[in-house]
């Protein structure tokens, strides 16, 4: 029963810690991959994971590489384009749990410059992936969870 979840509590708790102070989030969604990869959302959100299909989910770093079992996807603004990027960089290097990345294949989908009200700032969409990492463990025997 608890063997594919994910503690989202955690997950919160690590983009607090990793989005920069001039970047905030306007909204958050997790699409779940159901257990036999095939990128089809179980639930949790109503915005669909990219599946990676084909030749590009075997490149390292291409959306769906590296056999994720969830996807989050962001909206937000920043003050500068490389903000922004910071946030990404600061997902790719985010926290691991039993030596193995939590956050993978973090990208852009849209990133734009705007002037409202005399302030320029950036709003973007982004979407990284949860690998196996991101699960809890909770309630399974020493040595029996699948990283």
């Amino acid at each position: 029963m608890y063997r594919n979840e994910i503690r989202f509590s955690g997950v919160m708790r690590d983009i607090s810690a990793i989005v920069p102070d001039d970047v905030w989030l306007t909204s958050m969604a997790a699409t779940f991959n159901e257990t036999g990869g095939n990128g089809s959302a179980t639930g949790g959100a109503a915005t669909p994971a990219p599946t990676g299909g084909g030749a590009a989910a075997t490149t390292p770093g291409s959306p769906g590489a590296g056999s994720p079992v969830a996807s989050i996807t962001f909206a937000g603004a920043g003050l500068e384009h490389v903000d922004v990027g910071g946030f990404l960089r600061a997902l790719a290097r985010g926290p691991k749990k039993g030596g193995q990345q939590v956050y993978l294949n973090p990208y852009f989908t849209t990133s734009q410059k705007d002037d409202e009200a005399g302030q320029a700032t950036v709003t973007f969409n982004a979407t990284v992936d949860l690998s196996s990492a991101a699960y809890s463990g909770r309630y399974q025997a020493a040595g029996t969870v699948t990283p």
